[in-house]
């Protein structure tokens, strides 16, 4: 038995490929407008090819700039086709159900290196009742998780920043938000995600929760006519937004925790 006090295991009925957990902007997420989500290399707009170029800063510290594969539990990671491979442990339910699960994330730093998973100290104030993931639906008992404190005392979360009213079009490099996740169409009348913007990551935060606090905003009519509305890529420059009333909550209403709690493990950082 794994002795952890918290670690975050998603069960599963069989083996599956695990869709791309982390779909947002600021380079921690896969890209949705581009077949390629990964950075462009230096030697675009240079006189000279990419092979004079050195490795990624981040090759050399993890902590600075460009790609790093996070859940180094991962075996493959496909950013274009938004998949990873992941190893299944073999469980069982308490009534002898045959189960498998993955893990992701855990309060304990050593067992978080030697098995390759995220570490994120916030799980140990998750104090909730058991639930089970099918496939990343629904888990009930992720209710029980306390939300609007972000990165108080005894938080287990981090917030999450979604755009309900941002700009449109499956093209526009501006596009944003649930509206466009709803209307615009990818390749093959696919959907695309929203594009949200997330707060903490591990490397280069020390706030990183895989449990992600759901804060909704809609732009303003003023920010639309005054053509404010854009994309945003920075809990920041969201959080400013909001601050100067260019962006409320829904219908006006005061901007904050929706109250919804979402499982998203962090899989790879782009840039």
């Amino acid at each position: 038995m794994l002795a952890w006090s918290s670690v975050l295991a998603v069960l599963v009925f069989g083996a599956f490929t695990v869709q791309a957990l982390a779909k947002s902007s600021g380079g921690a997420g896969f890209a949705a407008s581009s077949n390629d989500p990964a950075p462009p290399p230096p030697s675009v707009g240079a006189s000279v090819p990419k092979t004079y170029f050195g490795p990624m800063p981040s090759e050399i510290d993890k902590e600075l700039v460009g790609p790093v594969k996070l859940l180094r539990s991962a075996s493959k990671i496909d950013p274009v086709a938004n998949t990873i491979k992941l190893p299944l442990y073999k469980g069982q339910m308490k009534d002898g159900r045959l189960v498998w699960f993955i893990l992701t994330d855990t309060d304990d730093k050593p067992n978080a290196d030697a098995l390759g998973l995220n570490f994120s100290g916030k799980l140990s104030y998750m104090a909730v009742g058991p639930a089970t993931l099918d496939q990343g639906t629904l888990a009930p008992a992720m209710a029980d998780v306390p939300t609007g404190r972000d990165d108080s005392a005894f938080s287990p979360i981090e917030r999450l920043f979604v755009i309900a009213n941002g700009p449109m079009g499956a093209n526009n490099p501006q596009r944003q938000g649930l509206n466009s996740a709803i209307h615009d169409r990818g390749p093959g009348g696919k959907p695309l995600p929203p594009i949200q913007v997330i707060g903490g990551v591990p490397t280069i935060a020390l706030d990183y929760s895989p449990l992600w606090d759901l804060n909704l905003g809609a732009w303003t009519k003023q920010a639309v006519a005054k053509g404010y509305r854009s994309r945003l890529i920075d809990e920041f420059q969201y959080l400013d937004m909001v601050r100067k009333g260019w962006i409320t909550g829904p219908k006006g209403k005061r901007f904050g925790s929706t109250g919804i709690v979402v499982n998203c493990p962090i899989v790879m950082r782009l840039l």
